[in-house]
């Protein structure tokens, strides 16, 4: 599988690296998992975020002294995302007590965790344990029972996974996923989405895959596809085989946009020096692309020195308002109008590959990942982005690999709360804070062979975001000067 290859070779250069610098002063890195155990425990639902991050830290380092503590909150918190952070902790972890604790809280009626479960049985699955796993699966829903009829054919029982009433297509061996094509220019959305017949929309393409399955995306020759494109969680994949949205090979590379154009010409001026606009969609962002320049503007509550000006939507009246300040050009060209917040974002799916895409012009992220673990981001670009390039949020173990992120407003890679992130031969330039940010506990990341120039900053680990390991990377200066560990972010490994 491509991405846990990535991984595996992505550790060697590291452990060569590490062996290359001799005796180092770099800290020992350690996990203080009684202070997780203390969030987890917190009995406050503002603090829900936190205790799922502390499951999911607990997890990461195998943690077995938490084990119990695991089980009870499995077993009887009230937040869902929480239950499944803890069924993840506990299939990190193992244990015959943590395989128990899992397939006693199976029948919870949350899909959300019932799924997790079953992801986190994967790879734990002896003949009794798969005799009760099946059990379960003939009565649950369709998308349960197909998780389930993976998890036992990747186990070895083939026999029991076939017996579940699992749509044949999509019970798609490993070497051999299902497959669904999409192409804008010769598609249409009643096909079945084969490689003669490919559906014309990523959504539609989308709505025909399985968990596991492989959707391959034609662009346009000379246009953008006007699509937000949203994985949702039950697209997640497994471990050893992950959902896959990828460019179509011999076809355009794919360029999204969730954005409508207007020519400027087509807004009325107002009395206030402003430009007014008749539009049906909700906007999430503006930007005003003249030539190589582009003007991002931003909803009034979020103006500062970075954003180009304003918008105002009214939902009731659909008008939309813009304003560009006086000292950051003309309002001329064409108005790109963004009817959704990001390019591509996966909603809590885990296992998801995403393959050679470039995004323009989203209000929030190009690329975001959000609740959703093992999530790769390989070959894609991000550019002109109103917030973040790509952005990960609770998305541990997630790999960004040859992407670029450049000309967005704030960061161009952007990792927050997401431990054991490996960030390698990326590319982040002329963005107007960061190049690359860790942030919010985003521990023990590596970042590996990558170019971070002409950012305000070029590298930052804020906010408890420790034990960071910088390897062979390009700035505009010397490491040392230009790597910031600030609001008690411990420094990790500096190899240049």
């Amino acid at each position: 599988m491509r991405n846990t290859m990535l991984r595996f070779w992505f550790g060697i250069f590291c452990l060569v690296a590490l062996a290359a610098c001799g005796s180092s002063k770099a800290p020992t890195p350690s996990f203080d998992w009684r202070a997780a155990v203390t969030t987890l425990n917190y009995n406050d639902d503002d603090r829900d975020e936190d205790r799922r991050l502390a499951a999911v830290m607990l997890g990461v380092h195998h943690q077995s002294e938490a084990t119990v503590m695991l089980i009870e909150h499995l077993e009887r918190d009230a937040d869902p995302k929480v239950r499944a952070a803890c069924a993840f902790a506990l299939g990190r972890i193992g244990g015959e007590p943590a395989v128990e604790a899992l397939f006693k809280s199976l029948p919870t009626p949350s899909s959300i965790v019932r799924g997790e479960i079953v992801r986190a049985l994967d790879g734990r699955i002896n003949a009794e344990r798969a005799t009760r796993l099946l059990t379960f699966a003939e009565n649950t829903d369709g998308d349960t029972q197909l998780l389930v009829a993976r998890v036992l054919a990747g186990a070895g029982f083939e026999k029991e996974a076939k017996s579940l009433k699992v749509d044949p297509v999509r019970m798609a061996t490993e070497n051999e996923p299902r497959r669904v094509y999409v192409d804008a220019t010769t598609g249409d959305d009643a096909a079945p989405g084969a490689g003669e017949q490919p559906v014309a929309t990523i959504k539609r393409g989308l709505e025909l895959l399985g968990p596991g399955d492989t959707l391959y995306v034609a662009g346009k020759a000379k246009e953008p596809l006007r699509e937000s494109v949203v994985i949702p969680a039950r697209l997640s994949g497994l471990p050893q085989q992950p959902t896959r949205i990828i460019a179509w090979p011999g076809k355009p590379r794919p360029v999204i946009q969730p954005t409508r154009a207007y020519d400027a010409s087509t807004f009325t001026p107002d009395e206030n020096g402003g430009y007014r606009l008749s539009v049906e969609e909700k906007v999430f962002g503006v930007a005003i692309v003249q030539g190589q320049q582009v003007l991002s503007l931003t909803m009034p509550e979020l103006d500062d020195e970075y954003a180009d000006g304003v918008f105002t939507y009214d939902e009731q009246t659909k008008e939309l308002k813009l304003t560009v300040k006086a000292d950051r050009g003309k309002f001329a060209g064409k108005v790109e109008v963004a009817f959704a917040p990001d390019g591509i974002v996966v909603e809590g799916a885990n296992d998801v590959l995403i393959d050679g895409f470039d995004v323009l012009y989203a209000p929030d992220s190009g690329l975001d990942a959000e609740h959703a673990y093992r999530v790769s981001f390989i070959d894609c670009s991000a550019t002109h982005c109103l917030r973040h390039g790509i952005f990960t949020y609770y998305a541990p173990l997630a790999t960004i690999d040859s992407c670029r992120a450049d000309y967005c407003v704030y960061q161009g890679i952007s990792v927050r709360t997401s431990p054991q992130t490996v960030i390698s031969r990326c590319r982040a330039t002329h963005n107007r804070t960061h190049g690359i940010l860790l942030l919010y506990d985003t521990d023990d990341a590596v970042v590996l062979d990558c170019e971070s120039r002409l950012n305000f900053r070029q590298l930052s680990f804020i906010q408890g975001s420790d034990f960071g390991r910088v390897i062979k990377c390009r700035f505009d200066q010397p490491a040392a000067e230009v790597i910031h560990y600030e609001t008690g972010s411990i420094p990790g490994l500096i190899v240049e």
